[in-house]
């Protein structure tokens, strides 16, 4: 790749996604697509979440597995994240992190959105 640069910042060090260096890509690219906040439609008595029209025990699995079906990643080949949840009163933080590959360079991605009832 010799004499290639990238057009936003001027890094010569690749490597090059998209023909931005990796950390302009990442800075200008969502990768990981999901919706800011997620209804989670829960029993307030019974402590149990409607999920694909049924109600199930509210665990963590539950949570991450419900969530992995709204997240969307974007361009990314060979994707595998990972989901960590953080309890806040009545809202859950989720933190989505995405590792893989785009233009053959590996990349790491990760959002958040909040889980509330």
């Amino acid at each position: 790749m010799k004499g290639m640069f990238c057009p936003e910042c001027g890094s010569t060090k690749g490597p090059f996604i998209k023909g931005l260096c990796k950390n302009c890509f990442q800075r200008k690219q969502r990768i990981i697509q999901l919706p800011k906040r997620i209804k989670v439609e829960s029993c307030k008595s019974c402590n149990r979440v409607r999920v694909g029209g049924k109600w199930t025990e509210q665990t963590e699995e539950v949570l991450k597995d419900s969530l992995s079906k709204k997240v969307k990643i974007k361009e990314m080949q060979k994707p595998v994240f990972s989901i960590e949840l953080e309890p806040l009163n009545e809202k859950t933080l989720a933190t989505i992190i995405a590792k893989g590959e785009i233009d053959g360079a590996e990349i790491e991605a990760s959002a958040q959105t909040m889980l509330v009832s």
